[in-house]
């Protein structure tokens, strides 16, 4: 039973958005945006967050500047984690003068978690001066809220400051005794020049006795000639 309804409820908006097709392909370009925001939708609706991530992308290039479509991207940009769109959604609220406090301050809180930490104290700094100059329920809430996040992003950033001199003077004196060990050092000499030569042990020739047989005879002959 609880499947028929389910498909009966599926069957209901598909032919609605049939209809809001038929309807909205008779208009120009701003109505096509409408037809792109009606799709996203209903594919978020329907749990497809990309496809509805997709079909919202090509309402706000239509329509750049229509609250409830830069609404819609907030909500499947904060549910897909995709932080970058969803910044520039706050941004462009914030354009058209339709960004809330409570917006800002998401802003603010998403910039701090993707490291974007000069950015954050940046969007600290105006909000605060924005809020101080206000009276509103809530405020003081917020106000410390806001502090807290810059406190936050302002000590990261010296961390990363700290860290990277640390980095950088690990670097110079890594350098300096690469480069004194590629110096030759001239006051090394060579102990191969100072080997000490052996002195060598007198031969000593064997004397043999050298012995001439010959016959007397043919000597005297030889003498008598």
């Amino acid at each position: 039973m609880a499947s028929s309804k389910k498909e009966k409820k599926q069957q209901k908006r598909k032919l609605k958005k049939k209809q809001e097709r038929v309807e909205l392909s008779r208009q120009g370009t701003v109505n096509k945006a409408w037809y792109c925001y009606s799709d996203a939708k209903f594919y978020f609706g329907e749990g497809r967050y990309e496809l509805a991530a997709n079909m919202i992308r090509q309402a706000v290039k239509l329509a750049p500047c229509d609250e409830e479509f830069l609404g819609l991207m907030v909500d499947i940009s904060r549910i897909r984690g995709n932080y970058s769109q969803l910044i520039k959604a706050y941004d462009s609220l914030e354009k058209i003068g339709k960004s809330t406090n409570e917006m800002k301050v998401d802003k603010i809180a998403i910039l701090f978690r993707t490291k974007q930490y000069k950015d954050c104290i940046s969007e600290s700094d105006k909000l605060i001066q924005n809020i101080s100059e206000k009276r509103f329920k809530g405020k003081k809430k917020m106000l410390s809220e806001v502090e807290d996040i810059r406190t936050d992003a302002v000590l990261k950033l010296k961390r990363i400051g700290a860290e990277k001199k640390i980095t950088g003077k690990n670097n110079s004196e890594a350098e300096i005794v690469k480069t004194n060990a590629s110096e030759p050092d001239n006051n090394k000499k060579n102990t191969e020049d100072f080997a000490p030569v052996l002195a060598q042990a007198p031969v000593e020739i064997t004397k043999v006795p050298l012995y001439i047989n010959f016959d007397s005879s043919s000597f005297l002959q030889m003498l008598s000639d």
